[in-house]
């Protein structure tokens, strides 16, 4: 019957499913786990690598800060992405299908990307905004520093709060105003009604949003090597790369990956007990039936607020990389004599490797997209209509490389590899 073959087709997925994820995850963090444990690339195990980690003033140094960078990249994306969440899909803000669009692009771009231009616009000496400050004021030095830890939080925080935005918005469009009018009848202002009733309805999709946001700025790579590496502060992740100069030394920096893993494990059962002592229901008759609230001269200063997010994210910065791209000096006026297209054709037909690294990148983007829709839809039709035993399992499967941070699947691979070598 088309019951069984959907069964036994089913069961085949299942079976290749964890067998991939044996392989891609499980692997890795086997010899992840077991180089932590050798000594020095002997077969002697001992402790000694996570003492290292444990106690080294440096190594501790780096676990905090990166606490830090990716508390305040956290707490960042809730105060941008819920109040322009609200303000887009719950009052009559004009331009939120404009705003909308461009939160999106904000998420499209790359956290490198980011930390390049705001390095050529808040660099300390050579930043524009620095210069053209110290040009109106007189002053000898301008006020922005992107070399530094507050720095890093702001850069990563407007390129990860449309994690916050997409969750809460997605679950505010399914919010029914009926409670909301209830509470406005029983004398509640919008206000009220807003704090009391709509954001705790949402409140799993903020505190997932501020999960994400805070899991990507912990183990991002990109964009705080740019900024903190200068300013001599480590993070997790530089310092994870910097243990892989030469000489590398691969039991320590598995050491290293262990006790980041373990703290991202942390945070999803913290995240998943808090969600579970509380039941999030609406109950209304006619689910995600809902009225824009009139919010009155507010909604200037949203929209307001909505397009400072995206100067600061997509305007400010892409002028800042064009307009450096154009110039044949950047530091210069940017002047029609100034003006030139040399840099790009020195990247698109001289530099050899360009045209090569361009198709790789879309070829394994393309593919790894491709491969996750597939994976993914396969695995939420089996759990949605419940067609396996164990089925639980398998929707927390999805979930496992969530909560591991590349680089250290980066150095679980190197380790294997390295061992399956030799």
């Amino acid at each position: 019957s088309l019951s069984t073959t959907s069964k036994d087709y089913s069961l085949v997925f299942w079976i290749v499913t964890i067998a991939l994820l044996l392989v891609l995850i499980g692997l890795p963090l086997f010899w992840l786990g077991l180089k932590s444990l050798l000594l020095n690339d002997t077969m002697t195990f001992s402790l000694q690598n996570y003492g290292e980690v444990l106690t080294s003033n440096r190594m501790l140094q780096a676990i905090g800060n990166s606490l830090l960078l990716a508390t305040g990249v956290g707490m960042m994306s809730v105060l941008i992405g819920v109040p322009l969440a609200w303000a887009v899909t719950r009052t009559t803000m004009p331009g939120r299908g404009l705003l909308k669009i461009l939160l999106l692009v904000a998420f499209a771009t790359p956290h490198f990307l980011g930390g390049i231009a705001w390095i050529l616009l808040a660099a300390p000496n050579s930043g524009w905004l620095n210069r053209l400050y110290t040009a109106l004021t007189g002053a000898t030095q301008g006020p922005f520093n992107v070399y530094s830890l507050w720095g890093a939080i702001f850069v990563v925080g407007i390129y990860s709060y449309p994690y916050v935005f997409l969750l809460t918005s997605s679950a505010l469009e399914f919010v029914s105003s009926e409670l909301e009018d209830a509470a406005t009848i029983l004398g509640a202002s919008t206000w009220q009604t807003t704090w009391r009733i709509t954001l705790p309805l949402v409140l799993p999709a903020i505190l997932s949003g501020f999960l994400l946001s805070f899991l990507e700025a912990i183990a991002l790579f990109g964009s705080p090597t740019l900024l903190l590496i200068p300013a001599r502060v480590p993070i997790i992740t530089t310092e994870i790369w910097q243990l892989f100069q030469f000489p590398p030394n691969v039991e320590l920096a598995s050491a290293f990956s262990i006790s980041l893993i373990l703290i991202t494990v942390v945070l999803l059962a913290v995240q998943r007990r808090l969600l579970a002592n509380k039941g999030y229901t609406t109950l209304t008759g006619k689910g995600g039936s809902k009225r824009l609230l009139e919010i009155g001269a507010w909604k200037w200063v949203f929209l307001l607020f909505g397009l400072l997010v995206s100067t600061l994210s997509l305007f400010l910065p892409f002028y800042m990389l064009l307009r450096t791209s154009l110039a044949k000096a950047w530091g210069q006026p940017w002047t029609l004599s100034n003006m030139t297209l040399q840099w790009y054709d020195e990247v698109l037909f001289k530099l050899p490797f360009t045209k090569l690294a361009i198709i790789n990148t879309l070829l394994y983007s393309a593919t790894a997209a491709a491969l996750a829709v597939l994976i993914g839809l396969s695995i939420a039709y089996i759990v949605q209509h419940r067609l396996l035993r164990g089925w639980q399992l398998l929707s927390f499967l999805p979930i496992v490389p969530q909560a591991i941070p590349g680089i250290v699947i980066a150095v679980g691979i190197f380790a294997a590899t390295n061992a399956l070598g030799k």
